[in-house]
């Protein structure tokens, strides 16, 4: 692990408030949530319940593109993003090593914590669905009409819709400096992204039309989460979503690197 990223890991883990908001948040209500949930479904003994662990955690998966959840990712990559114009410690830091291996540092670091909120929140509501059933003492009849392909498919484009969220935020901060003008603008676009989408009633192919990565990721969700009642997006209206992430991703992270190269920071 390089210099930069084990320096970014360290100071993220020392910002406890952002550390708890911005990564903890999630996942503790997704399981708390499900527990509850799961608790208020009445049973009694040698009563049979169908658990479904693995479309469950598909579903707590897809709470990354959950407006609300994003505005708390969001705060996690305005403590990776801005900190260093907030305290104006850029000019201490930038001698030390390239402007290039410190921006890296702060997107991969981003990445690997949003990775690790995503795991937990997804471990917390399997450990919900198979738990509850099995402290009440009832009979459980598992049978997911989902496959752990279809678990891997929602956390990875999960995790690509993280990755975007961090490219806006990261994009947004070298540009304004500011949390609040980083942590607003990329607040707003998620929710207008789902209200837009919800009110227009966009769903299947259709989603792939708008090259936005809530849109995007929604229609990669829609092909793989498809059944013959409910048919989704075709394979490739998917492959759209999924190139507007990436292309998302690579061009916002990339302009974000181009500026934050230029800028002068003698006096952050």
């Amino acid at each position: 692990m390089s210099f930069p990223l084990r320096a970014e890991i360290r100071k993220q883990l020392r910002q406890r408030s952002s550390l708890l908001w911005g990564f903890g948040a999630v996942p503790l209500f997704a399981t708390f949530a499900a527990l509850v949930l799961e608790l208020a479904v009445p049973g009694s003994s040698g009563l049979e319940i169908a658990v479904h662990p693995i479309r469950a955690a598909m579903r707590a998966a897809s709470l990354a593109g959950n407006p609300i959840a994003q505005l708390f990712y969001a705060v996690g990559a305005v403590a990776f993003f801005t900190v260093e114009y907030r305290y104006a410690t850029w000019r201490l830091i930038v001698p030390r090593a390239a402007r290039g291996r410190l921006f890296g540092a702060k997107a991969l670091g981003f990445c690997l914590f949003a990775a690790a909120s995503l795991l937990l929140t997804v471990g917390g509501e399997l450990a919900a669905t198979l738990a509850v059933p099995l402290v009440r003492k009832v009979a459980v009849a598992d049978a997911p009409p989902a496959t752990l392909a279809h678990l891997g498919l929602a956390c990875t484009v999960s995790l690509a819709e993280l990755v975007a969220l961090g490219g806006t935020a990261a994009l947004l901060a070298v540009l304004t400096r500011s949390p609040l003008g980083t942590l607003l603008p990329v607040f707003l676009l998620s929710f207008l992204s789902a209200a837009a989408e919800a009110v227009l009633n966009l769903s299947g192919n259709s989603l792939a039309a708008v090259p936005l990565p809530g849109f995007a990721a929604d229609a990669v969700r829609s092909w793989f989460s498809a059944t013959a009642d409910a048919p989704g997006a075709s394979p490739a209206a998917a492959a759209v979503g999924a190139a507007v992430l990436a292309a998302w991703s690579l061009a916002t992270y990339g302009l974000a690197a181009f500026v934050f190269a230029r800028q002068d920071l003698a006096r952050e």
